[in-house]
């Protein structure tokens, strides 16, 4: 069967910008799947395919010093059920505005999608995804796709758009420990923390120990209204990575066990970029 022809929409502005390009000219959104039929009790990938103007970037889930997160709403019908964004890894960019973690040229945003035993054969399931998005380069552009796919619903699911969903599945960060099981990461350390009454207190450091060490290696802490991330430092001794940074915690009840997840982004020996799913305690009142 042949893979289903998507339908690419471009952003409308929100608030133009006199002056400014038109999001035309900026962004491009596609709705694409990894598959051209889908079966009942199986699973399968959605994904956002979002080309960005040179020069231009729009964010990752935490954002950064500045900018805000890109948004999708995923719907489907009965029998669909959509998982949480996968998010590949982003670039980390200093500028005017602050420090962003944002993605260039290109990305693929993933999310998952389970289909119900119940889901008739010989249906047709439309899905849509409600895009938005700040792109920024001298300015800022908020902008938004509507976005739909029809796809079948047959005895056996057939694949769909593989090399594309394969080259963006290989830059999501890995489970901790899956890498410590592939023999990337040998130890862990980490000395508890406290914090208190809203105060910024610096966490002691998170020793982690390679089996072979890295040439370039950082940690990009995710986004919560509970806690703010400041001053991270990534510092090189030997065969290990120390981080350090400073967390405020402003909501202790929102912090389950007190841990903040990130990633732990790193260039292997050929110079691929990978990411670990890297959680750090950040400690909370009692």
């Amino acid at each position: 069967m042949k893979a289903i022809v998507l339908l690419a929409i471009v952003a409308l502005t929100l608030s133009p910008i006199a002056g400014a390009a038109s999001p035309s000219e900026l962004v491009r959104a596609q709705l694409l799947a990894d598959v051209s039929a889908v079966a009942p009790s199986t699973s399968f990938l959605i994904g956002v395919r979002i080309q960005i103007k040179p020069q231009w970037h729009i964010y990752w889930a935490n954002p950064g010093e500045t900018g805000t997160a890109t948004q999708i709403d995923a719907t489907g019908p009965a029998g669909f059920t959509f998982g949480s964004i996968q998010w590949p890894i982003p670039a980390k960019l200093n500028t005017e505005m602050g420090l962003s973690y944002a993605y260039e040229n290109e990305v693929l945003l993933l999310i998952p999608v389970t289909v119900s035993k119940d889901v008739a054969i010989g249906t047709e399931a439309t899905l849509t995804a409600h895009v938005k998005w700040l792109a920024c380069h001298d300015t800022c552009i908020e902008g938004e796709a509507r976005l739909s796919i029809k796809i079948p619903v047959a005895a056996q699911a057939a694949p769909a758009n593989q090399e594309l969903f394969a080259q963006w599945r290989a830059l999501l960060p890995v489970a901790l420990d899956s890498a410590m099981a592939g023999k990337l990461i040998a130890k862990r350390e980490q000395s508890s923390a406290t914090t208190g009454n809203g105060a910024a207190v610096p966490l002691p450091a998170v020793t982690v120990t390679w089996h072979s060490m890295p040439a370039k290696v950082d940690w990009y802490p995710l986004a919560t209204p509970a806690v703010m991330i400041e001053d991270v430092k990534v510092e090189k001794a030997g065969d290990t990575t120390v981080i350090r940074f400073k967390p405020t915690v402003y909501k202790p009840e929102k912090v389950p066990g007190g841990v903040v997840d990130g990633v732990l982004v790193f260039d292997d020996a050929r110079g691929n970029r990978q990411g670990i799913a890297f959680p750090v305690g950040v400690g909370t009142a009692k």
